[in-house]
């Protein structure tokens, strides 16, 4: 039987034509009172580079509490997922259809969210958000499914193919699919570690073939184990790794708000620092005792890491706005810079020196790089 011509039976608009629907606007009850407005700031192109976003003017107009761009909010929880096979319940972090809450770097649709404007009222949100101004630096589009799946124009490109998700095992690593990599580090024998963070896996390629493989994780978000095979260890939010002189790996899982070391001669991973809870905590005690990470986010825990060649490691424990180091000899935690408290500065003392949220570490020589996010500055420990 067709459909066409025949009257379609719209069920919801008795609800919306009597009064029935329920909206924002209409909510009157007490915990509303005062509440503040956003208003989102959207790209008007399809697919481009973003090169800048000024929001001074913006944050001159009354009313105006802040603009809040993608580097304020990148590592809070994704929103549930608007498509697919989805029964109504939360997404899983890590699930397939994971997204930013506000664009990172490129936008790849028209009304993607740039920005988020918050102020004392609907009007006045409005009106901030034409002030804030985004500079864009177009790219090629992609018209319709066709072209997507034909891959000529790549949205994703680090991921060598439009399409978000976990596949290409075993064949090229430019046809693969990746799931917001983070962090990537090279062995002795240039063999590329990504962290797949939302795949929960350790994906691997090949120097020579181009081929990649799963290095470790089995994909599922559970709590990774004390100790395990690398095929068959869940790794939940791999979130940063970094590979030592001797070629075994230190790992940071920021769901798992834990740190391991991983020894490839047994292809086994250990763990190494961290309870599991959200925390700041265990200073001068053993690693293992420590709490890492922020209390009142599942993604919260640490999110750089950096080997050293005196023995020690580095920790970017972000959320608590501090760096630690572990001595892999005693097993002993501290705080070398920061003082648990976001701030800029001072220069000097670094137990004096607080910091905004750091996230990348690198160490050159006797020199640790750190970057500052939230403050935009690398820092330098010597």
């Amino acid at each position: 039987m067709s459909i066409l011509g025949t009257r379609v039976i719209r069920t919801e608009d008795p609800r919306l034509l009597t009064a029935g629907g329920v909206y924002v606007d209409d909510l009157r009850t007490p915990e509303l009172n005062g509440a503040a407005r956003v208003t989102f700031v959207r790209s008007p192109v399809a697919h481009a580079r973003i090169t800048g976003i000024d929001a001074s003017e913006a944050l001159a107009e009354p009313g105006v509490i802040a603009v809040l761009t993608v580097a304020d909010m990148d590592d809070l929880a994704p929103p549930p997922p608007s498509s697919g096979e989805w029964d109504g319940s939360p997404a899983p972090l890590g699930g397939p259809w994971a997204e930013p809450l506000l664009a990172i770097d490129t936008v790849r649709f028209v009304g993607e969210p740039v920005a988020v404007v918050i102020t004392d009222s609907r009007y006045q949100g409005e009106d901030a958000a034409d002030l804030v101004a985004v500079d864009y630096d177009p790219l090629p589009v992609v018209l319709g499914p066709t072209a997507a799946v034909a891959g000529e124009t790549l949205l994703f490109p680090a991921a060598g193919t439009n399409i978000a998700g976990f596949s290409g095992d075993g064949g090229p690593a430019n046809k693969a699919q990746l799931n917001q990599p983070h962090s990537i580090a090279l062995d002795r024998l240039d063999n590329v570690f990504i962290c797949d963070i939302v795949n929960n896996r350790i994906r691997r390629i090949d120097p020579t073939t181009g081929t990649i493989s799963t290095y470790a994780g089995t994909g599922a978000r559970t709590p990774a184990p004390e100790e395990g095979g690398l095929a068959d260890t869940s790794l939940p939010g791999p979130r940063s790794i970094d590979v030592a002189p001797d070629g075994k790996m230190y790992l940071v899982l920021r769901e798992g708000n834990k740190l391991f070391v991983i020894d490839p001669t047994s292809g086994k991973l250990k763990h190494l620092a961290g309870t599991g809870e959200l925390g700041y905590a265990g200073d001068g005690g053993q690693a293992l005792a420590a709490k890492f990470g922020a209390p009142g986010n599942a993604l919260n825990g640490p999110k750089g890491i950096a080997y050293s060649p005196d023995g020690s490691l580095y920790v970017a424990d972000t959320e608590n706005h501090v760096v630690r180091k572990i001595n892999l000899q005693s097993g002993i935690v501290s705080t070398v810079v920061g003082t648990g408290e976001r701030g800029d500065g001072p220069d000097g003392d670094p137990l004096k020196c607080k910091l905004a949220r750091p996230h990348g570490l690198y160490l050159a020589g006797r020199t640790l790089y750190i970057g500052d996010s939230e403050n935009h500055r690398i820092r330098v420990l010597q």
